[in-house]
């Protein structure tokens, strides 16, 4: 099992785009402290103005990404990002699959691939129907999709979701259809897939462990999930 650490400095490797996405746009202004946002009809659209945006940002902040790939790189397919269900995950059976045990609502994430290689991804929000731009680039999350994709065929295509795990760090990846679960949790190779049963098997025996030893945190809401 994973070690937990209490109150932990959360790592940010998602670079917020709201100072390169607040451009002038007279016909979409959000009202919201005075700024003014773009908004997109489309994913497609909304990705590849997060890509120019990334882009022009590449000047100052460092991605860790190549800027030639980026630039002839085109959106794939939305990948939807959920959170587990904590509850949810304590008294699964069997029977579990990450998939009922998500909570409702979901992040956005569109790959910008290049030959066939997922660059960087950037991650969109509802704006009231449209789409705005949440945040671009984060390294793990892309090299273990393009990693996961590489592993299974079905991913090129395929829709991809993300699940992530609260108070275990663990992010677990699946391709619609395939009950095949791929994760880097506990030392696991991101390209050995699993089954269900065996990865909630894995899990709910760690959130039990963690339960049991942070029972008085989790009640005061002081850990990071």
């Amino acid at each position: 099992m994973q070690h937990f650490k209490l109150l932990a400095p959360v790592l940010l490797i998602m670079f917020t785009a709201i100072a390169c996405s607040n451009m002038k746009n007279d016909n979409n202004s959000d009202g919201k402290n005075g700024g003014e946002e773009k908004k997109f009809s489309t994913v497609t659209e909304a990705a590849v103005a997060a890509k120019e945006d990334m882009l022009k940002a590449m000047e100052t902040v460092d991605f860790g990404i190549s800027a030639d790939k980026l630039k002839n790189a085109a959106p794939g397919a939305p990948v939807y990002k959920y959170e587990l269900d904590w509850n949810a995950l304590l008294q699964a059976d069997t029977a579990a699959q990450p998939e009922n045990m998500a909570a409702h609502g979901s992040v956005t994430l569109v790959p910008l691939i290049n030959n066939g290689e997922v660059v960087t991804i950037v991650s969109l929000r509802d704006a009231d129907g449209q789409f705005g731009i949440g945040g671009m680039g984060d390294k793990q999350v892309s090299n273990e999709l393009d990693m996961v994709r590489r592993a299974d065929s079905a991913g090129m295509q395929g829709e991809i979701s993300i699940y992530d795990v609260p108070n275990l760090q663990a992010t677990i990846y699946t391709v619609k259809g395939t009950n095949r679960y791929y994760t880097s949790y506990n030392n696991n190779s991101i390209r050995r897939p699993m089954s269900a049963p065996e990865l909630v098997k894995v899990l709910r025996a760690d959130a039990m462990i963690f339960e049991k030893t942070y029972r008085d945190e989790l009640k005061k809401g002081d850990l990071v999930k």
